[in-house]
Order: C-alpha cells, then sequence, then structure tokens
C-alpha cells in the first residue's frame, strides 16, 4: 500500500512541479518542455539501469531505491540553492 500511494502522489505531484518550472520561460516553453522531458528520461534510464542491477524480490530493495532517490533529490536541490545565491550575490 505504501508504495502505491507513494507513486499516485508523485504522479499528481510532478505535473505540478513540471508547470511551475517552466512559468518563467513563456518564451519559450516548447524548448523547455523538452529538456525537461528529456532530462526526465536520461534521469529515469540511469537510474533504472543502476537498480536493477540491486534487484532482489523484496520491498527492501525498492525503499532503498525510493530513499536514494530522495536523498539525490536533496542534494541537487540544496546545490542548486547554493551555486543560485553565490551567483546571484557576486
Amino acid at each position: 500500500i505504501g508504495v502505491s500511494i507513494y507513486v499516485s502522489s508523485m504522479g499528481m505531484l510532478i505535473a505540478h512541479v513540471s508547470t511551475l518550472a517552466l512559468q518563467p520561460l513563456p518564451q519559450i516553453a516548447g524548448f523547455a518542455a523538452s529538456i525537461l522531458g528529456t532530462g526526465t528520461i536520461m534521469c529515469a534510464t540511469i537510474y533504472i539501469f543502476l537498480f536493477s542491477m540491486l534487484f532482489s524480490p523484496s520491498i527492501l530493495s525498492i525503499a532503498l531505491a525510493i530513499c536514494i532517490a530522495g536523498v539525490g533529490c536533496v542534494i541537487a536541490f540544496e546545490s542548486y540553492r547554493f551555486f543560485s545565491l553565490h551567483v546571484s550575490q557576486s
């Protein structure tokens, strides 16, 4: 049940987050959407390839994959905030 709640919440969240990510670029929204889609597919491909090597028929491998993806998202977000603050100050 937990995995189905996680997957359905991500399905509802991704559309809204993508819209917010494209909001600052209305003049090139089509190009930005294609770059966003390509990046998403490339990240998913790498993620699936890496975790297919860890596959075991248990819920533990799925939980581990979700945790590692969450940590990776936090690291990416914090590094973006760190670099955007330093660039805007200079």
